[in-house]
């Protein structure tokens, strides 16, 4: 295994959060052979997923077998569940590698990693008021050295391994002496800004932020580009009807605005 350490000699706040990362590929199917038989590509794919850590893999395997499931089986809201809520990550002090899992927080909230969305998780990160002195620039290869953060190639700039992904996206509260906000809250506000300043008869990027939108549930965006925009929304954004589609009964029980957006929808 690759047990990398704080200066002190302790565990990394990574090993500490995930498990210690196996050095290849090898190494990860020995350490995962007690708990269920898997074939060369689901070793492979569980392997990219997990991000090389095994204390993840190994607990959803092991969850999979007790099931009476294949140890690879891929079906995504079984993953999920599976996942055990003793793997959640948590943002337990102001240090820079904890600064660092608060923009890997935001990174896996997108849908997809582009310029733009490295972009605006960059403004996100900066309205959360993270208090540790760190850049985004500066974390960044912490997480890419890490393995919970890949380069991507084509268009995307990077990608969030799926389990880890998932993880991230159960932290709903952080500690005010870590950040403002959470990171849910914090991409609302970069989001609602970014839509804010763009001129009316522009549409730039407004897709991915859209995709976004409906990913963090901040339904507030949707009423915000409605009334900015009004029916020209579905021209602009095709998508945007099934966004205003997904809004909850409850909350356009609520919203008049929405409710009128939903009808024209």
């Amino acid at each position: 295994m690759n047990r990398p350490s704080d200066s002190d000699g302790s565990p990394s706040v990574f090993d500490a959060q995930f498990g210690p990362r196996a050095a290849s590929a090898k190494d990860f199917a020995s350490a995962l052979e007690p708990y269920g038989t898997l074939s060369e590509s689901e070793l492979e794919r569980i392997f990219r997923a997990s991000g090389g850590r095994v204390r993840i893999a190994a607990s959803l395997v092991q969850a999979r077998v007790e099931a009476g499931l294949p140890a690879g089986d891929t079906a995504p809201d079984r993953t999920v569940a599976m996942l055990s809520p003793s793997l959640n990550p948590t943002l337990a002090d102001a240090s820079r590698e904890s600064a660092a899992l608060y923009l890997l927080a935001l990174f896996a909230w997108a849908p997809t990693i582009t310029s733009s969305m490295v972009d605006l998780v960059h403004a996100a990160y900066a309205a959360a008021k993270v208090t540790n002195d760190s850049t985004p620039d500066d974390l960044t290869p912490l997480l890419t050295s890490a393995g919970l953060l890949a380069v991507a190639p084509g268009d995307e700039v990077f990608t969030v391994p799926t389990f880890i992904r998932l993880l991230m996206r159960r932290i709903t509260a952080v500690d005010d002496g870590i950040a403002k906000r959470t990171p849910r809250e914090a991409l609302g506000m970069a989001v609602a800004d970014v839509i804010g300043r763009q001129r009316a008869d522009r549409r730039e990027g407004l897709p991915e932020l859209l995709d976004l939108v409906l990913e963090i549930r901040d339904w507030k965006i949707l009423e915000r580009g409605w009334a900015r925009r009004s029916v020209n929304v579905f021209i602009d954004v095709p998508t945007s009807i099934e966004a205003l589609l997904s809004v909850p009964e409850a909350v356009i029980a609520k919203n008049p605005i929405l409710t009128l957006a939903r009808s024209a929808a």
